[in-house]
């Protein structure tokens, strides 16, 4: 029911030794590992059985195809999560180069029908490895329309306004991209105020009375043409975003500024069935997006650093794991993924020939959530949510397996 990317540790060990031999060492270990997670999971408030109770009608389908922090690695791309509603609604957040390739490695030959069903298209900042896989993407639903000669739903851009002359020098270029867009700004909620990253103006030198040339700060006169372009059918998109939101179910979505670069966001989906969703996009820990996404079913949060490299997490504005997870702790969520892991880190084990991520810094309530309730997500990482309650166990298990065999 999901996709699970092996363990080198794994691999490595079943070409040279014996299976048999592994069980005798390990059995007991993790028959005490599996009782205490089992045991755990019992006591947990919020069961798969409550979180039913609520969304009959509906268990969405979340698809991870990039994991991967600023440059794609051998196993992982860039970013890119799919969050299938039902069989008619499907969602990308953030859409980083290569985002169709990945698709069509999952999809294969349906590649085309998943296309279809692609309804909005959300960017969470400006940075290219959340961005560049959009016009291809945008471009491949068109083609997958024209093929089965029937005219597209309303597809939905949901992204910051400093993208604009991005898509505007596509557009007044090459040819119409024929989507309504809407802007983060437009649907963002603020709780808490937050001290974050500001525009940068254009600076242009000005000659003065005397005759020196200076450096003063002006708009860009080119935004604003742009901007004016878009105000033309701005009313035209909110009301058929507000239609589409109604077709698909989709009580609340709403984005939240958060503390990165300037125009980022992270975004809150919560649907008619009973299920909510919070997607990060790259942040430091930001108590905003706590508040607007308190009780969210699955929050999927960037961990981009280890614990050892908090400074390094400060400076480029982005969280450590532990930062992540006490992010979850705070907002009260039933489950947590992990995502958005640099590239620098090649394996999410504690130890390894190669560089692990490593965690250090956390409470016993934190450890426990991390180890019960949260998930390192991988490329093609498929689940459904009500998948999630035993994916967290699942994958503790494997990676506590893992980790035994490189003690051997």
């Amino acid at each position: 029911f999901f996709f699970f990317q092996a363990e080198d540790g794994i691999r490595d060990f079943c070409l040279s030794r014996g299976l048999g031999d592994v069980y005798k060492r390990q059995t007991e270990e993790f028959k005490t590992q599996a009782t205490s997670l089992i045991n755990f999971l019992a006591n947990d408030s919020r069961t798969l059985s409550t979180l039913k109770a609520k969304s009959e009608s509906s268990d969405p389908r979340i698809t991870f195809l990039g994991t991967a922090s600023m440059i794609p690695t051998p196993s992982r791309n860039v970013s890119g999560i799919m969050l299938e509603i039902n069989d008619d609604f499907s969602l990308l957040l953030d859409c980083g180069e290569g985002t169709s390739f990945q698709l069509q490695r999952i999809y294969g030959p349906d590649y085309n029908k998943m296309l279809t069903k692609l309804r909005l298209l959300y960017i969470s900042h400006f940075h290219s490895d959340h961005h560049l896989g959009l016009l291809q993407v945008v471009q491949d639903r068109r083609q997958a329309f024209i093929q089965i000669g029937a005219a597209p739903p309303p597809l939905f851009l949901l992204l910051p306004s400093n993208l604009l002359p991005f898509l505007w020098a596509y557009q007044s270029t090459l040819e119409a991209l024929d989507c309504h867009i809407i802007l983060n700004e437009d649907i963002k909620r603020v709780v808490v105020e937050e001290a974050l990253p500001k525009m940068r103006t254009r600076r242009i030198k000005v000659e003065k009375e005397s005759g020196d040339d200076v450096l003063e700060d002006h708009e860009d006169p080119k935004m604003k043409e742009i901007v004016s372009h878009f105000h033309k059918s701005r009313e035209e998109s909110k009301e058929a975003f507000r239609l589409f939101l109604a077709e698909a179910q989709i009580k609340d979505i709403c984005t939240a500024p958060v503390v990165h670069c300037p125009y980022a966001y992270g975004i809150v989906i919560e649907h008619q069935a009973g299920w909510k969703v919070v997607y990060s996009g790259d942040t430091r820990p930001s108590k905003n997006l706590i508040e607007v996404g308190k009780g969210a079913t699955v929050l999927i949060h960037e961990a981009t650093f280890g614990d050892d490299m908090a400074k390094e997490a400060v400076h480029k504005k982005h969280s450590t794991i532990s930062e992540a997870v006490e992010v979850a702790l705070a907002m009260n969520v039933w489950r947590l993924i992990l995502t958005h892991f640099s590239a620098r880190y090649v394996s999410m084990r504690t130890k390894s020939k190669h560089r692990a991520i490593e965690v250090q810094h956390q409470s016993l309530g934190a450890q426990r959530f991390l180890e019960n309730k949260s998930i390192f997500a991988t490329d093609f990482l498929t689940t459904r949510i009500s998948q999630l309650e035993y994916l967290p166990m699942v994958t503790s298990l494997l990676r506590s397996f893992s980790l035994s065999l490189i003690h051997i």
